[in-house]
């Protein structure tokens, strides 16, 4: 079972670099050049309780990156940027309500990590 398990995994990991991907530019916090690396966007929803006591739920716009593509651990600040559609998208990593870091292992064994994101800024033809 191990072994079919091992394979689906390493399957995935293939399917994910070699189709699904896209290449993006991780920015990290303080630093002037971003890291062109493979990613996975996905959706992310959150749901915490704010300071008032009241429930809040939070669409993020995840990112599934391998570690072996970007070794650093992802910390708050930092950015993904990505174009889609024709649309430069910024992402900033942020660590979501209810969580402790920015981050969590999708597969320790694969070395594969979501990172939680927010947009802060959307760019078409040079213009927002």
């Amino acid at each position: 079972m191990q072994d079919m398990l091992a394979n689906a995994g390493s399957w995935f990991e293939r399917q994910r670099r070699e189709h699904l991907a896209v290449l993006v530019g991780y920015l990290p916090a303080g630093a002037s050049h971003p890291v062109t690396c493979r990613a996975t966007p996905t959706i992310g929803r959150w749901e915490g309780i704010d300071a008032a006591g009241q429930m809040v739920r939070i669409e993020t716009r995840d990112f599934i990156i391998g570690f072996a593509d970007y070794a650093a651990d992802p910390v708050r600040g930092d950015r993904i940027v990505v174009e889609e559609a024709g649309i430069e998208r910024t992402y900033e990593v942020v660590i979501p309500a209810g969580s402790q870091q920015a981050w969590r292992w999708v597969d320790r064994n694969q070395g594969v990590r979501r990172i939680h994101t927010l947009e802060i800024e959307k760019v078409k033809n040079g213009r927002l």
